[in-house]
């Protein structure tokens, strides 16, 4: 690329992307995405979820261990069982928390101050352990909750309890305070007093199972599921209204394709980020509105989102079955490209009456807010 078309794209991605701030959300171009690949951090491949400690390091489950990133290098944290790391937490101390395959622990610096596994196998119940992989680890004032399939584990520094479930665990999620269960076969329970008890109507999503609980605002809590879309639940709504109301958004096709997958994340500003098996990364908003759309066009290295987290920066992380993505979602630039209509040089870009347009080699283009696409005049 010459120098002239460097600094012609780097100025319609300035315009545009400082017209986000000057205009509404639908004139936001993509964010900007950094792929990393194993080749990168000298693991391998696969990764499953993502953390961050409070100095600002990040921590990935790989199916080689835990994999440690500064900023600068990389480290690859690997278990006594040389198990693959499926769930991580951070607590307000900021500790992580790791589950591997039939262990689980937290992270502690050595006598050299590189982070080490330390297991807590010791205080799990014999007749308890052998539990296998999990999928899930959350950390809470009550102290820090383990999914296993049959059983969740709560560790408060002092003592191990136990919650046997006949039916296998599929997500839990602390929203406003409550710690919730979704079970195969049985539907959405939530804790109350120290039982596992199903929330009324939960029996809804036994056969649909929920991968997705976030807050959405007004004490009501988003949920995601792949066979009957979103919904809004109020677990304390008014005599006579619906606890579990469908929550219909333009990205509906868009996500039944692509299958939700959680955990998900609050944005600032009631945005909602949504990680896929099959199409990458979708944006939403309160009001129902697709925000972004993030794929490989985009710049993932894959379209297969495992875990979803946002960094201490605002950035957003996705671990990927085959390598790692940062997103700059709320960078003050972001840039369009050809997928939405330049696909030829920019020799210049202007805002009249409002309108935003951009002079190419092909012609002269406007851009669409209502489509996030760029009309050739």
């Amino acid at each position: 690329m010459s120098l002239r078309r460097t600094l012609a794209v780097l100025a319609a991605a300035f315009v545009f992307g400082a017209a986000l701030h000057a205009q509404t959300h639908l004139e936001a171009g993509r964010p900007f995405v950094t792929a990393y690949r194993w080749t990168d951090y000298d693991a391998p491949p696969e990764n499953w979820v993502v953390t961050q400690d409070r100095r600002g390091a990040m921590y990935f489950g790989n199916l080689g261990g835990v994999l440690e990133y500064d900023g600068a290098s990389w480290r690859l944290i690997s278990l006594p069982n040389h198990t693959n790391i499926r769930a991580l937490a951070c607590d307000d101390d900021g500790r992580i928390w790791v589950r591997g395959h039939d262990d689980f622990g937290y992270l502690a610096p050595d006598v050299q101050g590189r982070m080490q596994f330390v297991s807590l196998l010791d205080h799990v119940p014999e007749a308890r352990r052998g539990f296998g992989a999990a999928w899930q680890a959350i950390s809470t004032p009550e102290g820090v909750y383990f999914l296993t399939g049959f059983n969740v584990f709560r560790w408060d520094g002092r003592t191990m309890r136990v919650w046997p479930i006949e039916k296998e665990g599929h997500v839990v999620a602390v929203v406003d305070g409550t710690f919730y269960l979704m079970q195969l076969e049985r539907g959405l329970l939530r804790l109350e007093g120290d039982a596992l008890r199903l929330v009324p109507g939960g029996e809804r999503f036994a056969e649909a199972p929920i991968y997705v609980m976030l807050p959405y605002g007004d004490g009501r809590i988003l949920l995601g599921t792949r066979e009957e879309g979103l919904f809004l639940y109020d677990p304390t709504p008014a005599q006579g209204d619906a606890r579990f109301t469908p929550f219909p958004t333009d990205t509906e096709a868009l996500l039944a394709e692509g299958r939700i997958y959680l955990p998900g994340v609050v944005l600032p500003g009631g945005r909602f980020a949504l990680g896929t098996v099959a199409v990458g990364l979708v944006v939403i908003d309160q009001e129902e509105r697709l925000l972004h759309h993030l794929d490989t066009d985009a710049g993932l290295p894959n379209n297969s989102v495992s875990y979803v987290h946002v960094d201490q920066a605002g950035d957003i992380w996705l671990a990927h079955g085959r390598g790692l993505s940062r997103v700059e979602i709320d960078a003050p630039l972001s840039h369009y490209d050809a997928k939405p209509g330049l696909n030829t040089q920019v020799l210049t870009v202007a805002r009249h009456d409002g309108r935003l347009y951009a002079a190419t080699m092909d012609g002269l283009f406007r851009l669409e807010p209502q489509s996030v696409s760029s009309e050739k005049l």
